[in-house]
């Protein structure tokens, strides 16, 4: 049993270790690792940073910190997104964002990611560290829904791939 907090609220997370489906789990599967999105991306902050926000599954919004604008090129192609800090003064950016493979090779709410912080007026998003949120293997999970502004209309090949259990 976990105590979290989500906007505010106490809510308890429970874990049945006897549950079938943690039992008749069989893995994640990812794709082959890809060099071409491990991108170098331009980041052009935000003077003064605004805030964004966040749908949730579960129906309520949060109002996260959005410092910046990471730009970068995949297959030729320009795109950007957005990161939020999770909480102030965090050291790392987060990245939730949709792609074109969300539905049928990824799960269909989206992907997160985490980077560091701008070195240089660059951040490193390596995609082949893309991540399912919870809420792709249960349905009992708050999970953050990306903001229209990172959904990319090009596939992500990289990183964790459709949960079979998911839509």
């Amino acid at each position: 049993m976990r105590i979290i907090e989500r906007s505010g609220k106490l809510a308890v997370r429970l874990v049945d270790l006897r549950n079938q489906a943690l039992l008749a789990f069989r893995g994640i599967e990812f794709y082959d690792i890809s060099l071409e999105l491990r991108v170098k991306a331009k980041f052009l902050p935000y003077r003064p940073r605004k805030k964004i926000k966040v749908a949730t599954v579960a129906g309520y919004e949060e109002e996260l910190e959005c410092p910046g604008l990471a730009q970068f090129s995949v297959g030729g192609k320009a795109v950007q997104l957005e990161p939020v800090l999770e909480t102030p003064g965090n050291t790392k950016f987060f990245f939730m964002f949709k792609d074109s493979t969300n539905g049928n090779e990824t799960y269909g709410g989206g992907r997160y990611l985490y980077s560091d912080l701008p070195s240089e007026g660059h951040v490193t998003l390596n995609f082949n560290q893309a991540h399912n949120p919870y809420c792709a293997y249960n349905g009992f999970s708050t999970c953050q829904i990306p903001p229209l502004q990172n959904w990319l209309r090009i596939p992500i090949r990289a990183g964790e791939m459709k949960y079979r259990e998911s839509k």
